[in-house]
């Protein structure tokens, strides 16, 4: 992930004394195309009244792997790591591109249901594709029984900290949120927030983040508390949580 971090910098370095187009170019070269991503999150069972509690784990297909503990909007455990780049049966993703969005039992009409049951959550993005999947833990079909049995162990303790996620929607949600105007999410933003670039370059993954940084895009956005919805320049709607 440096590797990718240097490159970002580069990138804004070159572009910065340059017109408000080529500072767009520069934010859509943040973006690095051809690297892969996989997003899998464990979500055990839930109820009212109970903390969220979750395991993320994201792979890249560098090699990079990021495995998270979370509770809540507090990260208790992050553990970073390299890997051989192809040493799991991981990637291509675009196989997973022909799955279904959702596996999972029908809802009846009326009936409201409090809670979750066991389910994961999957990401998978290439080339400027995206693809989510939700699904219910009994109902995994066997390509994702797999995929899902290659979260690597899960270590006893890893660090903690303040992060910034970026979290992606799927093209509906993007839509539907645009109807509000959401802040824009501007590049001269994302030079003076460094973490922003790594942030974008790497959806999903816990990126260090400063309490006064929060409060600063807070004012920059003139928002007041986090998460934001946001559109970039390039024109997608997403959505920056903080976790402390």
């Amino acid at each position: 992930m440096m590797k990718l971090h240097a490159v970002g910098k580069s990138m804004r370095l070159i572009c910065g004394s340059a017109a408000l187009l080529a500072l767009v170019g520069c934010a859509q070269a943040l973006h690095p195309l051809a690297q892969s991503w996989v997003v899998i999150t464990d979500m055990p069972e839930w109820s009212p009244g109970r903390p969220q509690t979750y395991r993320q784990v994201v792979f890249g297909s560098d090699g990079n792997v990021q495995d998270a503990s979370v509770r809540d909007q507090t990260v208790e455990s992050l553990v970073e790591f390299s890997q051989a780049p192809g040493s799991l049966g991981i990637f291509p993703v675009e196989p997973y591109f022909s799955l279904q969005d959702k596996y999972e039992k029908p809802t009846q009409r009326g009936l409201l249901t409090e809670g979750r049951g066991n389910k994961t959550n999957f990401y998978f993005g290439a080339t400027g594709r995206n693809k989510f999947i939700s699904a219910e833990n009994e109902l995994l079909p066997p390509d994702l029984q797999k995929l899902r049995s290659q979260m690597p162990p899960k270590k006893d303790k890893g660090r903690t900290g303040t992060f910034i996620q970026v979290r992606l929607y799927d093209a509906a949600t993007q839509a539907y949120l645009r109807t509000s105007n959401p802040a824009a999410l501007t590049a001269a933003m994302i030079d003076e927030f460094a973490p922003l670039e790594r942030a974008l370059a790497a959806p999903f993954q816990f990126v260090d983040f400063k309490p006064e940084q929060v409060k600063a895009l807070a004012e920059r956005l003139s928002l007041r508390n986090p998460p934001f919805n946001v559109t970039t320049t390039t024109g997608q709607v997403i959505r920056l949580e903080y976790f402390n």
